[in-house]
């Protein structure tokens, strides 16, 4: 039986899957278990549970992964961009050449057979003779950090996406969902054993799709390719997670309800969010920028009115704060990119400088846009003032590169 491989793809680093268990998280202390081996990965933004998700490596020779209900979620992917979040404690089959995000660490399942030449091949793709009738779908997306947890990766996803199908047939749940470059099928139960019945109609996998990426800005040795030449929206594009910015508790109550009415959820973290809506008049909240940093459409209240789609950049608005004027036009221009990368990914700063108060919304918007902080001061790092903050916060909302 070939041996799998977890492979960091910014450090190289491998760490082997052994037949049985294999649970991965941070740093955890524990006790050998007989057929459960450890995976401990180092989470520089401490985004990775101490149990964050399962790959079971079975004895004909399958993989399979599941997320432990972990605090920011485990992501799957078989192209470039962001992946499509796992449901917790259910089983997903892998592919040679996959990539699992887990909190802000980004790996790719290899095997012994495979070179790293033929990843690219294979991605992971399932006969087109063992893929069901899709259907039906299930509203999943990446960030994230997202969230934070993406913030150093290729997205993420989260957000900020190219197209990603999910399809998660259930028996009572039917939501459409697409996300960027993967077509997620579940089964009416997962695998048995794994989920809470114990029937297996069929078997969750991954479909490779046609899927533009996107280019690093900093990065030469981590390049995709471009999103495509089309700077519209195409009437594909999906909302399934709606974030909120700028509202008082009554405007985001009715907001909250007519996105709902249209079939979406509602989130808080602006990197797991597909768009963001803003209140009027419109502000320079974190949300704001980090929406625009990492190519999150940002639109007015009257997008849910409409929940027209296929147009969302007529619902992009101006924006005012001090001195700097942003007008629609030249805003679209930044959230509708070729190039989705995060902005400031590859940049990083030190805080040192800044007012205390000043330093936790600072830290939230660098890390959201993709950018890095250090503690101690180095050449590399840009030492932020509260001037040289407010430039950077122009130069994201511009889309201009440090």
């Amino acid at each position: 039986m070939e041996q799998y491989f977890l492979v960091d793809t910014a450090s190289g680093k491998r760490e082997l899957l052994r037949p049985g268990k294999n649970v991965i998280g941070r740093s955890a202390t524990v006790s050998a278990v007989d057929g459960v081996s450890f995976v401990s990965l180092e989470s520089p933004s401490f985004t990775i549970s101490r149990v964050q998700a399962i790959v079971e490596v079975a004895s004909n020779g399958d993989a399979w992964i599941s997320d432990c209900n972990s605090t920011n979620g485990t992501f799957l992917a078989i192209s470039e961009g962001n992946g499509i979040r796992l449901d917790p404690h259910c089983f997903y089959q892998l592919k040679p050449g996959n990539r699992v995000i887990l909190g802000d660490v980004e790996m790719r399942l290899e095997t012994s057979a495979c070179s790293t030449n033929e990843m690219g091949d294979q991605k992971g793709v399932m006969p087109s003779s063992a893929l069901s009738s899709l259907n039906t779908s299930h509203p999943t997306n990446l960030s994230g950090a997202h969230s934070e947890i993406l913030c150093a990766s290729n997205d993420t996803r989260v957000a900020t996406t190219a197209n990603v199908t999910t399809t998660i047939e259930k028996p009572s749940d039917a939501v459409k969902s697409e996300a960027n470059g993967a077509a997620l099928q579940k089964s009416h139960e997962c695998l048995s054993g794994k989920c809470s019945n114990d029937r297996v109609e069929s078997t969750p996998h991954l479909e490779g799709s046609v899927v533009f990426g996107r280019k690093r800005i900093r990065s030469s040795s981590d390049i995709t390719p471009p999103r495509g030449a089309s700077k519209t929206v195409s009437s594909s594009f999906r909302v399934h997670w709606v974030c909120f910015s700028g509202m008082d508790g009554a405007e985001k109550a009715d907001a909250q309800k007519l996105a709902k009415k249209l079939g979406w959820q509602t989130t808080d973290r602006i990197v797991d969010a597909d768009i963001l809506v803003v209140g009027s008049p419109v502000t320079r909240t974190p949300k704001f920028l980090i929406a625009v940093g990492r190519g999150i459409p940002v639109v007015t209240g009257n997008f849910l009115k409409d929940g027209d789609t296929a147009q969302l950049e007529k619902y992009v608005p101006a924006l005012s704060h001090g001195s700097h004027t942003y007008s629609a036009a030249s805003l679209r221009k930044v959230i509708f990119r070729e190039c989705k990368t995060p902005i400031l990914q590859g940049v990083s700063f030190q805080l040192g400088a800044l007012p205390r108060k000043l330093r936790a919304v600072a830290r939230e918007i660098i890390l959201g846009c993709g950018g890095d902080i250090v503690r101690a001061q180095s050449t590399d790092a840009l030492s932020l003032t509260e001037e040289s903050l407010d430039s950077v916060y122009d130069s994201v909302l511009r889309g201009e590169s440090l």
